[in-house]
């Protein structure tokens, strides 16, 4: 029964906030694309310097300033939405402990 409960909880969490969960985790998505990128860029600029192009070296630093853009962009959003879920939680238990606790009296 707990786990039901439970259950019914963080499925509401989830649905109350879909779109901002969404966001965030599509952001997560591009972050790692990004990071698992950076070896690709960065065999394209060992090739590009050894032959004294630094062509694959700006993509190197393009795709890690985009990866650090990104990354920041996400934390501080993800951050907000994380911290807003949090609250209302403890809201809503505060909220429905102190009901409990009235009703009983």
């Amino acid at each position: 029964k707990k786990d039901m409960a439970s259950y019914r909880l963080i499925k509401s969490i989830a649905l109350q906030n879909k779109y901002k969960l969404i966001l965030t985790y599509s952001l997560y998505f591009v972050e790692m694309f990004f990071l698992l990128l950076r070896p690709y860029y960065l065999g394209k600029a060992v090739d590009g310097l050894l032959d004294g192009k630094y062509n694959g070296l700006l993509l190197l630093i393009g795709s890690y300033l985009i990866w650090i853009i990104l990354s920041t962009i996400r934390q501080l959003y993800d951050t907000r939405v994380y911290s807003k879920i949090y609250t209302d939680l403890i809201t809503r238990t505060f909220y429905n402990r102190n009901k409990e606790e009235h009703l009983s009296k």
